[in-house]
């Protein structure tokens, strides 16, 4: 695939950039979701596509400014399957730009490095339970603790699946990519209309995460959230009734290493995406 040329500069200003956008993570971390978002999500073969990240409770959301320091993986995965880094310079608001060079389905793929926060206890409390992390609330109410303040490392683990006007394989879209929380749809959900049913699965370490709340919103109304939880297999499914861009999130806590100095560790998953419209009767979609 083609990739975008990007060149890293290393200055002090970008020293201070990376500080202020660690920052700025820190203070999202206990409400805004984090997704992928392209310029063009039914490309032609060739056509420059433009990759930004995008960060909020509502859209259009906020956009964050690319920052290399905070980078740990950034791909795109073409139909073959095989991955190519994204490069691209810090502070540019297009965080990447690629070229698909073949038909069929694609990945772009983000992992952060991970960044700290600590909360007061009832606003942590209340994170919890906006995110669904039951078992995380039930311990600190065994222990006393629930009124205690909150010290967290997090890192986001972000997809965007995309699909080439031109028809060719999908299959490598459907393929798990190692990232430590992941949402795999079971189909490129690139190729979905309105009206169509999600089917996804949901890991954390390369294991199907049971009892995940998950989250999915559509652009086209700000008042709509889906919401399901994961079975035991890690599954989940929605039926998606609108058109355009939708994401789908979801957060999993565990306790922090050590040598982190905090004592919960949480990776925010999510997988964007855009439909197409149903077709009315006689007429082609798209």
């Amino acid at each position: 695939m083609i990739l975008g040329q990007g060149v890293s500069i290393v200055s002090r200003s970008n020293w201070w950039f990376g500080v202020f956008v660690a920052l700025a993570l820190s203070a999202v971390a206990t409400a805004h979701v984090f997704w992928l978002q392209l310029s063009a999500a039914r490309p032609v073969v060739g056509e420059r596509v433009s990759v930004q990240l995008l960060v909020g409770d509502d859209y259009p959301g906020e956009i964050l400014p690319r920052n290399n320091a905070r980078i740990e993986t950034f791909v795109v995965v073409g139909p073959d399957g095989k991955q190519a880094p994204l490069a691209g310079r810090d502070a540019d608001p297009v965080a990447a730009r690629f070229a698909p060079d073949a038909p069929g389905g694609y990945t772009i793929a983000y992992r952060s490095r991970p960044s700290s926060v600590e909360l007061d206890g009832e606003k942590f409390t209340a994170y919890l339970k906006e995110k669904g992390l039951d078992r995380v609330i039930a311990r600190r109410e065994k222990e006393g603790r629930s009124m205690a303040p909150g010290k967290e490392i997090f890192s986001r683990a972000a997809k965007f699946a995309l699909a080439t006007r031109e028809t060719g394989p999908q299959e490598a879209v459907t393929k798990p990519l190692g990232l430590r929380c992941e949402i795999v749809p079971r189909s490129n959900p690139a190729l979905m209309l309105a009206g169509d049913e999600l089917a996804i699965v949901v890991k954390f370490e390369g294991k199907p995460l049971v009892g995940a709340l998950v989250d999915a919103r559509p652009a086209g109304d700000k008042a709509m959230k889906l919401q399901t939880r994961t079975n035991e297999q890690g599954e989940a499914s929605f039926r998606l009734p609108l058109a355009g861009l939708w994401v789908v999130d979801t957060v999993e806590m565990v306790d922090a290493p050590k040598e982190s100095g905090a004592e919960y560790e949480s990776i925010w998953a999510s997988l964007a995406f855009e439909i197409g419209t149903a077709p009315a009767a006689g007429k082609e979609s798209r």
